[in-house]
């Protein structure tokens, strides 16, 4: 009921979207010295390699799988 009363009774999954925009254009408009406009520009360096992932240290000695 309180969430609903805030929004107004606007669907919930289009206001949710529409703070998302809201909060992206707020990014955009930062100051790139600060931390987060610097991330918000970031690109990453390399590529990942291709082919089959290795097995990990703990599936290999423990026996884990990736759900557990």
């Amino acid at each position: 009921m309180e969430i609903d009363n805030s929004i107004e009774g606007a669907d919930i999954v289009r206001f949710i979207k529409a703070q998302r925009i809201k909060w992206l254009g707020h990014i955009q408009r930062m100051d790139q010295a600060r931390p987060t406009g610097k991330l918000s520009d970031w690109k990453p360096m390399g590529t990942r390699p291709v082919g089959k992932q290795k097995t990990t240290m703990a599936r290999r000695c423990y026996g884990r799988s990736k759900n557990s």
